[in-house]
Formats: C-alpha cells, sequence, structure tokens
C-alpha cells in the first residue's frame, strides 16, 4: 500500500494508454480497474507517477470497507468534515454550481470544456474515481486542510507520517508520500497536491509552521503552474502572513 500511494509499485498511468470509448462505460471503480488488467508492471522502487496505483488503491478500500469508495470517502471523510460542496464529478448528473472550464486553443478561442470532453470519446467517463475527477470549494479544502494540521480525520496522521517516508518526485525540490507532495522552498515547508485536466486547473498547499492554507481553483487551464511557485516564495519569505 505505501508504494501505491507513494507511485513506487511498478504501474503506470492509464489515461497515457486508453483508447476511444474506453471510460464510456466506467460507472464503478471494478470497471476503471478492468482498463489495467493487463498493464505491463516495471521494476518496483523507482518514483513513476501512477494513477493507475490510485486505482488499485480505490478496489483495496472497497474490499476492507465493503462498500462503494465512494460512500466510504464520504462517509469517512466528507460527511465528518461538512464538507457538502464535494464530490465526484459526472458527466450524466448536473452538480448544482459547477463551474464550466474553458480551454484557450492554438487559434486564441476560448472554449468550454464541456464541450471538449463530450467530442474526446476516450475521457467521456461517467463518474470520477480514486485517481481524480472530483469537484470543491475553496471552503471545503479548507475544511480538510484545518483537519490535516489538527489531526482531526481518520488518517490524518497516517499521511503526515507519510512525508517522512517520502521518496524524490519529478522536481528537486519534491517528495513523493502518502498521497501528498512535500516541497521545500528556500527552507519552507509545505505539502499538498496540484492537479488539472481540460480546462480546469486546481493547487492545495498546506503550510504547517504557518499554519497556512493556499486554495486554488481555477476553470482554466495552466493556472497552478503560473501561480503556485510564486506563493512559495512569498511564504517563505514571509510576505504572507496569518493575521
Amino acid at each position: 500500500m505505501r508504494r501505491l500511494l507513494k507511485h513506487t509499485a511498478g504501474l503506470g498511468n492509464y489515461l497515457e494508454s486508453i483508447a476511444p470509448g474506453d471510460l464510456s462505460h466506467a460507472a464503478t471503480v471494478a470497471d476503471l480497474c478492468e482498463l489495467i488488467r493487463d498493464e505491463p508492471v516495471t521494476a518496483a522502487h523507482a518514483y513513476r507517477y501512477s494513477n493507475s496505483g490510485y486505482l488499485v488503491l480505490g478496489a483495496a478500500i472497497e474490499a476492507v470497507a465493503e462498500r462503494s469508495y465512494y460512500d466510504e470517502v464520504r462517509a469517512r471523510v466528507f460527511e465528518p468534515l461538512s464538507m457538502n460542496a464535494t464530490g465526484h464529478g459526472s458527466l450524466d448528473r448536473v452538480v448544482p454550481d459547477l463551474a464550466t472550464g474553458y480551454s484557450i486553443g492554438s487559434d486564441g478561442e476560448r472554449r468550454s470544456n464541456a464541450r471538449l470532453l463530450l467530442a474526446h470519446s476516450a475521457f467521456d467517463a461517467p463518474s470520477g474515481g480514486p485517481a481524480g475527477g472530483g469537484y470543491s470549494t475553496i471552503d471545503d479544502l479548507g475544511r480538510f486542510a484545518r483537519a490535516l494540521l489538527d489531526e482531526d480525520v481518520d488518517g490524518a496522521g497516517v499521511l503526515l507520517r507519510g512525508l517522512l517516508d517520502a521518496v524524490p518526485a519529478d522536481a528537486p525540490e519534491e517528495r513523493y508520500g502518502y498521497g501528498l507532495i512535500e516541497t521545500l522552498t528556500e527552507g519552507c515547508q509545505s505539502f499538498g497536491h496540484t492537479g488539472g485536466y481540460t480546462g480546469i486547473n486546481a493547487a492545495f498547499e498546506v503550510f504547517p509552521e504557518q499554519r497556512l492554507v493556499f486554495v486554488l481553483l481555477a476553470n482554466r487551464d495552466g493556472a497552478v503552474d503560473l501561480v503556485v511557485p510564486r506563493v512559495r516564495e512569498m511564504v517563505a519569505r514571509g510576505a504572507i502572513e496569518v493575521k
């Protein structure tokens, strides 16, 4: 389990190898796991970002909990923390107040990600899953961050202790723990994760020493790469303080 969490189990990224239509009927974690049944496994221990590994983790949760991954996460995390505006996205269900994402094409035209996703049937998945596809709000993610800092949610201590067992990740200043990336910027520690998809971008960053939480939710491509490094620098240099 630790290797799956740290992306060192030797599995790959199923999103890079699926064919058009592969996700069109993937409504459960078991359906998603069928996509990686024949996926080759490389030598373990080396870091390799693996969405496939997180599908396996989702299946493990279901086996232990004896209910769906979605129900377990909602019951163990979302509901206790009153994260009422957080869940897993779906193309066949209307989510109230969900923002529309936009991508800027090579011609400079802004296009809705709803049009792009529906046009690209390879990603026409009925629901999100253990590897992504969720939605949330700044307030809800703030509640999650506070629960991590106070170790007031199931598994919070395990997640934070995972930073002690983290492995080198993509950038020299990054190490990957149990689902959280630790970053050192001019000696200032932060942990969290970023994510993105067609027309959407998100960042979740916690600065434990300063007890500062930074959340960015953008309905466009590329916002995280521009903003997050600058925020880390500002916190490290004392330009952002908690009042």
